[in-house]
C-alpha cells in the first residue's frame, strides 16, 4: 500500500520553477478561486482572468502553474484548438509538471490511445510512483491525476478498478468543496457507458454506483 496524503495548503514541488513575489501570489489566488468556484463569470479571452494572467506570463515565464489556468480558462470557453496546443506546449517545456502531464494523458485516452497515457506517468498509476521523493500533494493535484487514472481503466473496461478511482476522486473532490464537481460526472458517465456495452451487466454496475 502506497501511502500519500493530500493536502488544501499550498505544497512545494521541490522544481526549478520561478517564485512569483507575494502580491502576485495573491493574485494567482484570487484566480485560482475565480476558475475553480466561478468558472461561468469568465465569457471571453477580453476578460480580466487572461490579461492578468498574459502579464504574469511575461514576468514569470519559468513558472507553469500560469500556463495551466490559461488553458483551463481555454477550456472554460470551449476552445479545444487553443486548449490542446497549450497543453502540449506546457508539457512540452515542463515535462515533470503534473498538469501538462495529466493533460497529454487525456488527449490521448480522447483518441483511444491509453498505453501512451502511461507511458506519460512512466507507467506509474499513483502519484508516490510518479514521484518518489514525495508523498504530499496538493489536492488539485490528486483530482488531476485520479481522474486520469479512472478515465484510462474506463477506456480499458476495468469497471471495478474506475470505480476505486472514482470513490478517491469524489473524496479529493469534496475536500475542494465543489458540489457538482465535472471529473467525476465524466467518470460516472463513463462507467455507465460501460455498463450499456453488449456482455456487461449494466444494471450491477448502476446499483454498484448507487451503494445498493
Amino acid at each position: 500500500m502506497i501511502q500519500m496524503t493530500f493536502t488544501t495548503d499550498p505544497v512545494s514541488e521541490d522544481m526549478d520553477y520561478d517564485v512569483p513575489s507575494e502580491g502576485d501570489q495573491e493574485i494567482i489566488s484570487r484566480l485560482y478561486h475565480r476558475i475553480n468556484h466561478h468558472p461561468e463569470s469568465i465569457e471571453s479571452e477580453e476578460d480580466e482572468y487572461f490579461l492578468t494572467l498574459n502579464q504574469l506570463r511575461e514576468k514569470y515565464s519559468n513558472y507553469p502553474t500560469i500556463l495551466n489556468y490559461m488553458t483551463m480558462g481555454y477550456s472554460i470557453l470551449g476552445l479545444d484548438d487553443k486548449v490542446n496546443e497549450l497543453i502540449f506546449d506546457t508539457y512540452n517545456k515542463f515535462p515533470q509538471y503534473l498538469f501538462a502531464m495529466t493533460g497529454v494523458a487525456n488527449i490521448y485516452l480522447q483518441e483511444g490511445k491509453p498505453e501512451k497515457t502511461l507511458e506519460i506517468f512512466g507507467n506509474a498509476k499513483s502519484l508516490p510512483e510518479v514521484y518518489p521523493d514525495r508523498n504530499l500533494f496538493h489536492v488539485t493535484e490528486g483530482r488531476a491525476f485520479h481522474h486520469t487514472i479512472a478515465f484510462y481503466y474506463c477506456i480499458k473496461g476495468e469497471v471495478a478498478l474506475a470505480q476505486n478511482q472514482l470513490k478517491l476522486l469524489e473524496s479529493l473532490s469534496k475536500m475542494m468543496e465543489f458540489k457538482n464537481d465535472p471529473f467525476v460526472r465524466h467518470i460516472k458517465l463513463e462507467i455507465l457507458k460501460i455498463g450499456l456495452q453488449p456482455g456487461q451487466n449494466g444494471l450491477a454496475i448502476l446499483k454498484s454506483m448507487l451503494g445498493l
